[in-house]
């Protein structure tokens, strides 16, 4: 449905090639440029100030063959979600060098999206896989953080988490999940819970649930169990949280 509108559009970047598929835009708060990432191969583009479009790292760089969700932190820092490989790339903005190629350990998995936390952690959400990832340390190290599905969360095959973000309050993370055509079309929700553990309180506007990250514990092990063939081989970090 067509809305009237006042908003014009300020400047249009096109990427080169005729099947980039952009999924995710992020930007440098730094240098206030953009930069996306190709779901058909993995490149990554930059998209400056001044309209150029850049290819920051070729297609199949580090093993990249695709790229999902793309966020750049206050550390200079580029993060680029490797879909259906599995895995979390890392870069150093400045000098574009690899700083860390990190696997949720467990297929098949669809790592799609990344949203900080203050000091610098990253929590990482898997489509097939019903668990919050968090990335911290130095060195980076990813690890389960909580089992949504063991929350309350309904999980279904196929794809399930997408994108994740966290509230202005830094109390809050909002991952999205998408319901399957069978159980009464295709829609998405947003995990939430009102209470300090995850759970499954339901919100008089948003049809979902969240996950309150100051003070979330997990209560027991996270497993994928038949939602994967291999299981994580990272012991879960507690999900806990004391800023």
């Amino acid at each position: 449905m067509a809305t009237d509108s006042t908003s014009t559009a300020v400047e249009i970047f096109e990427l080169p090639g005729d099947a980039v598929y952009p999924e995710s835009v992020s930007v440098d708060p730094a240098s206030g440029d953009a930069y996306v990432g190709s779901l058909a191969d993995g490149a990554l583009y930059r998209l400056a100030s001044d309209r150029e479009v850049v290819r920051w790292s070729p297609a199949g760089q580090d093993g990249r063959s695709s790229v999902a969700g793309i966020k750049v932190d206050r550390k200079g820092r580029l993060w680029a979600a490797g879909g259906y490989d599995g895995t979390l790339y890392v870069y150093e903005l400045t000098s574009r060098s690899l700083l860390a190629r990190l696997d949720v350990g467990a297929r098949p998995s669809c790592v799609n999206d990344i949203a900080f936390g203050p000091g610098g952690k990253a929590y990482v959400t898997d489509s097939f896989i019903s668990l919050l990832f968090r990335a911290a340390g130095d060195p980076l190290v990813l690890e389960p953080w909580v089992d949504l599905a063991e929350q309350g969360v309904p999980w279904s095959d196929g794809l399930n988490l997408n994108g994740i973000v966290l509230t202005l309050t830094n109390d809050t993370l909002w991952p999205v999940r998408r319901t399957s055509a069978a159980s009464g079309g295709s829609r998405s929700r947003a995990a939430r819970s009102r209470r300090s553990r995850c759970g499954a309180a339901r919100s008089s506007t948003v049809t979902g649930w969240r996950c309150r990250i100051r003070r979330c514990t997990s209560r027991s092990t996270p497993a994928i169990g038949s939602r994967s063939s291999t299981s994580p081989t990272t012991a879960p970090a507690a999900a806990s949280e004391r800023w």
